[in-house]
């Protein structure tokens, strides 16, 4: 039996991808990405969340953590599918600009909504509109209503701040305002319908091409949301519905002075009233767009960092007990094949590990952390669980060459004999050599970030934890660049990338399992 080379993967989000719409979308240019992946091997794909965003440009603030967010929309393939053309985009395109984007989204969504309104080329659409409002009911309702009323309110103002009968979410008085407002209604029912249609293709495109697209679900969600204003009593807030405590993390070393993240924290005695249900629907949601997916910040199930809205000051904050087992419990019960990565970096300790290793969750070790600490020793390449995910650096780290110039002179020694574990004629730090330290990893699966597969610097940053603006704006800038950059992956997989033992094949997604249901505990292959 040939022995089976262990999984790879690049980071780059959505939005990242080039393209003439000002973001990447779910078109052609993300087909092309993932051809340029299955062509060379690469079997991962890993995103940031992408749920429904409004004017928030973090896509860890959604407006709905079960929508999509339809700046990644295609307009060209919404063309060769019948629909009419839109105004090109003049904004700049060398970098996100959310506002320029958003602008001209609004206005080719309302062209295309007024044109499925009323065209009779369009009746096939109505049709599906009609199929998909009735299918997601469950989410969409509650999120084209929030959507509808925030526009009409100013598109700005929180849903605390609304008149008294909308904020309580009075059924008659939302009703008139969805009646007398059908036309944005209908609006982000389009925006949601396209989404999910050209979502569900690239799906089965990157399965065709065995790639699989790894998703990512906030631990939070934003405050000022569909899921909040639709679900008062799963959150801690006050009597008007402003939080009351506040998500974040005490100091540690993403941020040495803490984060406070500004959305709510979970109400999780009443969410277990209800068996999570919610949570179980949002679970079920990203197993279905997803092939596999990550939990953000893993260890608030275990126990959360809660700060008081009143002086939201992080290191004020307090640590208070998540639901543990029995949300995941209730999740691996009534979700068929759930396949979870977790993100479990920061201020963790025994508990959050303990919770891990219970339901034999694959992890991530990440490179850039390598540190003396108990919690970053984790990170070391001796210290990798065969279970886990090798990571160089993420979306909230620096580049590796801009890392590496923040690096002390000990800190420089440490990694360049950590690098020689991997290259043993190295002679410097550099970028080649972390690189192929990441991809030696035991674990079953390693990702790159694109940036890095690029040689970028300080220009390529995703996001800096702990600063508002000018973040998520990162994409590529020249659409031939990407060849060479998989090119470099390809050549490093085949230098540097182990194989896996015989008694540890790569999993096909749906195949985890809690340990409680497996015969043999311990380190196993994901």
């Amino acid at each position: 039996m040939p022995r089976q080379t262990a999984s790879t993967g690049i980071f780059c989000h959505i939005s990242s991808l080039p393209g003439p719409f000002g973001c990447g979308t779910l078109g052609a240019s993300a087909r092309r990405f993932v051809r340029l992946l299955a062509d060379r091997g690469i079997a991962i794909w890993q995103i940031l969340p992408a749920d429904a965003l409004d004017d928030q440009d973090s896509p860890y603030m959604a407006k709905s953590a079960m929508g999509g967010n339809s700046a990644f929309v295609d307009f060209d393939d919404l063309a060769a599918d019948g629909f009419p053309d839109v105004a090109d985009y003049t904004g700049p395109s060398d970098r996100y600009d959310f506002d320029a984007v958003r602008a001209h989204r609004l206005h080719c969504f309302d062209q295309l909504s007024n044109w499925v309104r009323s065209a009779p080329a369009a009746a096939s659409h109505r049709e599906g509109m009609a199929a998909f409002r009735a299918a997601e009911a469950d989410w969409l309702t509650d999120y084209v209503a929030f959507a509808t009323i925030r526009e009409v309110q100013g598109g700005t103002t929180p849903w605390w701040e609304w008149p008294d009968a909308l904020r309580d979410r009075d059924p008659a008085s939302v009703n008139h305002i969805m009646a007398i407002h059908r036309d944005i209604a209908d609006r982000y029912v389009l925006e949601q319908y396209l989404f999910h249609r050209q979502w569900f293709a690239l799906r089965t495109f990157a399965t065709q091409h065995r790639v699989e697209i790894v998703g990512d679900v906030p631990i939070y969600v934003d405050g000022d949301s569909a899921d909040v204003w639709a679900n008062r009593g799963h959150f801690a807030l006050d009597r008007v519905g402003r939080p009351a405590q506040l998500s974040g993390t005490p100091p540690d070393y993403f941020c040495a002075d803490g984060q406070c993240w500004g959305s709510p924290v979970y109400d999780w005695e009443t969410l277990a009233r209800d068996d999570y249900g919610w949570w179980i629907r949002r679970l079920a949601r990203a197993q279905r767009l997803y092939d596999r997916f990550r939990i953000d910040h893993f260890r608030a199930l275990a126990a959360y960092w809660s700060i008081p809205a009143a002086t939201p000051d992080p290191q004020l904050g307090a640590w208070r007990p998540g639901p543990g087992a029995a949300l995941l419990t209730a999740a691996y019960a009534q979700i068929p094949g759930l396949q979870i990565i977790i993100e479990d970096l920061g201020a963790v300790d025994k508990q959050v590990f303990d919770l891990r290793d219970a339901f034999g969750l694959p992890s991530m070790h990440v490179v850039q952390l390598v540190g003396q600490s108990d919690i970053q020793q984790i990170h070391f390449l001796e210290n990798h669980r065969a279970v886990g995910w090798a990571y160089l650096g993420n979306h909230d780290t620096p580049t590796t060459l801009a890392w590496l110039t923040t690096l002390s002179s000990n800190q420089r020694a440490l990694f360049l004999d950590e690098i020689r574990k991997a290259v043993p004629t190295a002679e410097t730090l550099d970028l080649d050599g972390l690189l192929a330290y990441t991809l030696s990893s035991r674990c079953a699966v390693a990702i790159l970030c694109l940036q890095d597969l690029m040689r970028l610097g300080d220009e390529g940053t995703m996001n800096t934890p702990g600063t508002v603006g000018g973040n998520w704006d990162w994409r590529v800038a020249d659409a031939d660049q990407l060849p060479d950059a998989m090119d470099y992956m390809a050549a490093l997989i085949a230098r540097y990338r182990p194989a896996l033992p015989f008694d540890a094949p790569v999993a096909e997604p749906g195949n985890q399992k809690p340990l409680a249901d497996q015969k043999q505990h311990g380190d196993r292959q994901a």
